[in-house]
């Protein structure tokens, strides 16, 4: 197996118990001695015996090398899984015998969240295996939880937990709820409709809530992370659950996160989360949160940051949420003539490598339902799913009478309305169920071409993903899946597919084609210059 060249290398390696049917598939750092995988394995099984007494008795088998009681535990992975694809692996008294196949190696932006269950057999919670492969390799067992006062395990269902998760799924990147709600929604196997029913509405109503907070009443948001937070008094607990709920929701979106965390310019920015991440690692550092007030700056830290990534995630820029009173034309007014503009746009999808975007230049008044059908035929969209723009805090689209939202009606409303300066910037969402993002960029405003007919698009890079096909991560496995023969879905894709797809054709031609019926000349044309303004 070849090595990445890269210090944050991890592999990924799944483990079958040679008796029973349990199987876990655990990535783990490359950088982990043969000790720490030792532990972690017997982490992610859930092991319940003594750890302390039994960390040195493992029996590793590595192409027929032995490693036993002790022996090589300091050795790092990194010299051992490259040169073999399987490997055996038992505790010394031999109660748990496991089979491995190193499935991978790759490199991540970070390490810290390792070692991780990444699957598990339908009977095992992989939270709770990750959770318990991270305390064993950490060496957190015995008389950790005593320094706290408390158990520092998570709980799904408390509340600090969904708010802390809730704050992360709806600040940050979308994510739908097919991909969280297994990780809250828990119910007895003979629940009735009756409690799902209360369960559901247990995680909406606390969905509702932070979302509020978050768009509408930001202060209320961050006196409520502290409330939560000081709640489980001086265990801890309660600041515990929080961040760790908020991290487990980005573990959803680990490629986009990192992105935004190597975006921003101020350091500190996570400071609280660095904060709170070294505590848990570090045991002797837990008794920190016996502080009340360092409970409390942390938990408010912890509320403007979730504040601060929803402002971010949507680049907002100040002119476009200003609620004060708007400056209106007297109705006494006199005809002047204006040369019309133009928008030049850059149009990029979120969530795919390598890029995929459209710069197109469509005329300054048209409107926003004219603009959907013009963006969705420069990238490639049949437009038969639902749209909407998102600028700031606002959502324009089309609102459904049947399901009352915050969404502003897009007719009427022109795109020089919602991005009236250069390098203004907005988000036009498409499939709600798939979470296409597109983001757009103002990159400038100029003066119509006297012959010219607008929309027209001028460049672009690689073709536009299929319909109905999952979304950045269901488009990196079909591209996958229709590359490599070898792969068993390889046939069912092609077949899916139904047409030739080549990920990196782009033909500007065939989008100018594709535009040519919305088309229209632009002429000079009489605007309405204020003679003086009222409010």
């Amino acid at each position: 197996m070849k090595k990445p060249k890269t210090d944050k290398l991890v592999f990924d390696i799944r483990a079958a118990r040679t008796v029973g049917d349990k199987w876990r598939v655990l990535a783990i750092s490359a950088d982990a001695t043969l000790v720490d995988l030792h532990l972690a394995l017997l982490g992610a099984f859930e092991w319940t015996g003594n750890y302390s007494a039994i960390e040195g008795a493992y029996r590793f088998s590595f192409g027929g090398q032995p490693y036993e009681s002790g022996r090589g535990s300091r050795t790092a992975l990194r010299k051992l899984l490259p040169t073999v694809t399987a490997f055996e692996y038992q505790t010394a008294e031999g109660d748990m015998a496991t089979h491995c196949d190193v499935l991978r190696a790759y490199e991540v932006p970070s390490r810290r969240h390792f070692p991780k269950v990444l699957a598990a057999d339908v009977e095992s919670d992989v939270r709770s295996a990750t959770w318990q492969a991270q305390s064993a390799m950490r060496r957190e067992y015995g008389t950790v939880d005593a320094q706290i006062g408390a158990s520092p395990r998570p709980t799904q269902t408390t509340p600090a937990y969904r708010h802390g998760f809730f704050s992360a799924v709806i600040g940050g990147p979308p994510v739908m709820p097919m991909e969280w709600l297994d990780r809250l929604f828990e119910a007895p196997t003979d629940a009735g409709l009756k409690e799902l029913n209360a369960g559901m509405r247990r995680l909406t109503e606390t969905y509702n809530e932070v979302a509020t907070e978050l768009m509408q009443h930001q202060e209320a948001h961050i006196e409520r992370v502290v409330a939560l937070c000081v709640a489980g008094g001086l265990s801890g607990q309660g600041l515990i659950d929080w961040y760790l709920g908020y991290r487990d929701a980005m573990s959803l979106r680990p490629t986009e996160w990192q992105g935004l965390i190597a975006s921003v310019d101020d350091a500190t920015f996570f400071t609280p989360l660095s904060a709170m991440e070294d505590m848990l690692e570090t045991p002797h550092k837990r008794s920190w949160l016996q502080d009340a007030e360092l409970q409390r700056n942390l938990s408010r830290a912890f509320g403007i940051l979730s504040s601060n990534v929803w402002a971010l995630w949507r680049q907002r820029p100040a002119s476009l949420v200003d609620e004060s009173p708007r400056l209106q034309p007297s109705r006494k007014a006199e005809a002047t003539h204006a040369t019309p503009t133009v928008h030049r746009l850059k149009i990029t999808l979120r969530g795919v490598k390598p890029a995929i975007w459209r710069r197109v230049e469509i005329a300054s008044d048209t409107t926003l339902p004219s603009v959907s059908h013009i963006l969705l035929s420069t990238m490639g969209w049949s437009a038969t799913h639902l749209h909407q723009f998102v600028v700031g805090r606002t959502c324009y689209g089309e609102p459904d009478p049947d399901f009352p939202s915050n969404t502003r009606n897009e007719r009427g409303v022109s795109l020089a309305q919602i991005a009236p300066n250069p390098n203004a910037r907005f988000m036009f969402d498409y499939d709600f169920g798939d979470g296409w993002q597109h983001a757009v960029i103002i990159e400038a405003i100029v003066s119509a071409e006297p012959d010219a007919a607008y929309p027209r698009c001028t460049g672009g890079a690689r073709a536009c993903p299929p319909e109905d096909c999952g979304g950045p991560y269901g488009y990196r496995d079909l591209l996958e899946a229709i590359a490599d023969p070898s792969l068993e879905n390889h046939a069912s894709m092609l077949n899916w597919l139904d047409r030739p797809f080549d990920p990196e054709a782009f033909d500007v031609e065939e989008v100018n084609e594709a535009l040519r019926p919305m088309r229209r000349g632009m002429r000079n044309k009489p605007i309405a210059k204020p003679a003086r303004q009222t409010r």
